[in-house]
């Protein structure tokens, strides 16, 4: 038993989710079980059932360093899906059970650094990850290092800074390589891709999700949906519209297998757009309503945004200019509060 315990965590560790989870199947009275099924899930980005078993292990485990894993992956799951709340909560707990039990604290204060990221608090965000930045460049863990840097460059992203995330995802990316840790790699590349479509090389941005997308391979649900609904943004921004739909629905139906309904309001955003330069109104103002239901569902604020600028211009384009006026105005003044750009993005 503890001899197979050992090869599903190495099988983890090399990220082979499908692998493990066949072996875990014999596995289902170990006191193990339901945590390395929930890392399983999480690995395949399967985050609602891999919560449901990281709770499941809270339940029933023993007060051990497995307890403050769980717990972390709980937070990490929470944020993955939007939810700001449980990304927060599971991540204070852990940080407090860690204190008490005496155990390492850093897996618990990233988990916090990367909700306040999600929440929007940029500053303290980017001041407890450069600590933590600077602790792994002490210890030379790359991987560890690579990961604050992917982190930075996503709020250099969302703050225009786009030299800034660029350089930042470019060290990510070197890091990465550096550690062997191809996961480290796929979504420094996608950081990099994003933040390349957003600053206008849009060939470039294409070019370097497709190289994400070869990297990830088969078996991450996740990446694969998130490498099509970047190349698809990527093709409609080149005016490449019925390519661009035909990646969107891929992406559609991953981000549906896994229940990810952030990025699904992305996809149906991305799908509105289309139908709205072909003309296509009604229909284009059907995916908008839909994806500001989902964006809303998951405290996608930047999603938001976008999204009512987009449905905005569709209602003012279907002659109901007051309402439009009224959602247009509400959506720069969100962007404002939230010291985010978006309304400057709609070029995209």
């Amino acid at each position: 038993m503890k001899d197979k315990i050992e090869l599903v965590r190495s099988l983890l560790d090399s990220e082979n989710s499908e692998g493990a989870l066949k072996i875990l199947r014999s596995l289902k009275k170990d006191y193990e079980y339901d945590l390395l099924t929930g890392e399983a899930c999480r690995i395949g980005g399967f985050f609602h059932e891999a919560a449901a078993h990281y709770r499941k292990f809270i339940k029933k485990s023993r007060p051990d360093i497995f307890r403050l894993e769980a717990m972390n992956k709980l937070a990490a799951c929470s944020r993955a899906l939007g939810d700001k709340k449980n990304a927060f909560g599971w991540g204070k707990k852990a940080l407090s059970y860690s204190v008490k039990k005496g155990f390492d604290t850093l897996d618990s204060r990233i988990e916090l650094a990367m909700a306040q990221r999600l929440a929007g608090d940029f500053p303290g965000a980017l001041t407890e990850i450069r600590r933590i930045a600077a602790f792994f460049m002490k210890n030379g863990d790359f991987a560890g290092l690579s990961y604050m840097l992917w982190s930075a460059g996503g709020i250099y992203r969302l703050q225009g800074e786009f030299a800034k995330a660029e350089e930042a995802f470019g060290r990510a990316l070197k890091l990465a390589k550096r550690a062997g840790d191809r996961s480290l790699q796929v979504y420094a590349l996608f950081g990099l891709a994003g933040a390349l479509r957003i600053a206008g090389r849009v060939e470039d941005s294409y070019r370097t999700y497709l190289k994400a997308s070869k990297l990830a391979g088969g078996d991450d649900t996740f990446a694969n949906a998130y490498s099509f609904c970047g190349m698809a943004n990527s093709l409609r921004q080149k005016g490449e519209l019925d390519r661009a739909k035909g990646s969107y629905k891929n992406s559609l139906k991953l981000y549906t297998r896994i229940g990810d309904k952030v990025d699904l309001g992305f996809v149906h955003w991305g799908l509105g757009e289309i139908q709205k330069k072909k003309g296509q109104f009604g229909a284009a103002l059907e995916k908008f309503l839909k994806a500001g239901e989902l964006f809303r569902s998951g405290f996608e604020k930047r999603g938001e945004i976008l999204n009512d600028i987009s449905l905005a211009q569709v209602y003012y384009l279907r002659g109901k200019t007051e309402l439009a006026d009224r959602i247009y105005f509400k959506a720069l003044a969100r962007a404002k509060k939230e010291k985010l750009h978006t309304y400057l993005e709609i070029f995209t």
